[in-house]
């Protein structure tokens, strides 16, 4: 994710949903204190992607702190904060890259690292936890009391994927479920996370994809996965929350709609997306925020959303909102990301019923955002 948030966007919206107009500054104390962010500001032949996390205040951008990923190590590849804000699991990473015969890069994980943060955003401690790496890692979240890992695993074919559960303090394996079958529930998100908690710990979403790409197009399901369910199948442990069917991969020239823009509510009532337009909008490639249900087997297109923020304009650019990265408990304030449509410059800021307001701070070489 690249670019400048912008600091005074006129905001209009361009279809009906959510009211809009001049953004007003939102609520402070619902709003997370601090965001942790993988940051890649050394790019070079050989070089490979190189992150390190920075502490940033959410409402002034300010940098707080800036942390580097311990050896063996030399990136950071993933980052999940609890609920509380005070805790975070990242995943560090060895990068190598080849540029003959033919260009590559191979990313090792090699471990999960505990960070802990004072009420100002303070690094007060840091500690590797005891938590097994696979080199089938594909993402993770931490749950709200900061006490359990999730963690999707996943060969290069999709065959087999699993969520497995650790305790963050011992590093027990607590339940592994598996999908049986060729599927996906690993894809990388553009700057957030992919499974997400209710506030309860009991239940995390995760998106699957399944079946063949036909005609650019896959299906796509968001699925809840109750954690106190026996057994070992992630088929019979999870249930359809929402069923997006088939969506298109490829949404414009700018960006790609994947499988992983979708996350749970903390009351547990609603899933937040970033979809693509519905059916009765033909041959428009904007993108939008939806919140849906979340009970098992809603469709997406059998009844309309919850509530729909379409596509805004800042500075003059049609703005396509990409992904939801946080949510209040009941979903009505989010804080999201979208793209300029013309330059592709990356835009974040706060979502409520009276629009966008940006955030402030440089996303230039962002790659993930954890709150």
């Amino acid at each position: 994710m690249t670019g400048v948030v912008g600091a005074s966007l006129v905001l209009t919206q361009q279809h009906g949903g959510l009211a809009s107009g001049p953004a007003g500054r939102p609520a402070q104390a619902s709003l997370p204190r601090v965001a942790v962010m993988l940051v890649a500001p050394v790019r070079g032949p050989g070089a490979g992607v190189i992150m390190h996390l920075e502490v940033r205040a959410t409402m002034t951008g300010q940098r707080l702190a800036s942390i580097s990923p311990p050896r063996p190590g030399s990136s950071f590849c993933d980052i999940s904060g609890s609920a509380s804000g005070r805790m975070f699991v990242a995943a560090v990473c060895s990068v190598r890259t080849r540029l003959a015969p033919k260009a590559s890069m191979t990313v090792t994980p090699r471990q999960y690292l505990g960070i802990w943060l004072s009420r100002a955003g303070q690094v007060i401690g840091r500690r590797p936890l005891p938590i097994p790496v696979r080199p089938d890692f594909g993402s993770m979240a931490v749950s709200p009391d900061g006490s359990t890992l999730a963690v999707t695993v996943a060969d290069a074919t999709g065959r087999d994927p699993a969520i497995e559960l650790f305790s963050t303090a011992s590093g027990q394996l607590l339940h592994r479920w598996v999908w049986r079958g060729t599927a996906g529930i690993s894809d990388r998100s553009y700057s957030g996370a992919l499974l997400s908690w209710t506030a309860d710990g009991r239940t995390l979403a995760f998106p699957l994809t399944a079946g063949p790409l036909t005609s650019g197009h896959r299906s796509v399901q968001t699925r809840l996965l109750d954690t106190a369910a026996p057994g070992s199948s992630l088929r019979r442990a999870s249930r359809v929350a929402v069923n997006f069917g088939h969506v298109p991969v490829q949404v414009n020239e700018a960006g790609t709609l994947g499988n992983s823009d979708t996350l749970i509510t903390p009351d547990g009532r609603l899933i937040v997306s970033g979809i693509s337009p519905a059916s009765d909008r033909p041959g428009t490639t904007a993108l939008v925020i939806a919140e849906f249900p979340a009970r098992p087997g809603a469709q997406a297109g059998a009844a309309p959303p919850v509530r729909t923020l379409d596509p805004v304009t800042a500075g003059g650019q049609l703005v396509l909102f990409r992904e939801v990265l946080w949510s209040s408990t009941d979903g009505s304030t989010l804080i999201a990301t979208g793209f300029q449509r013309l330059d592709g410059n990356s835009v974040i800021g706060v979502v409520t019923k009276s629009g966008f307001r940006p955030l402030p701070g440089s996303m230039a070489g962002v790659f993930q955002i954890a709150f």
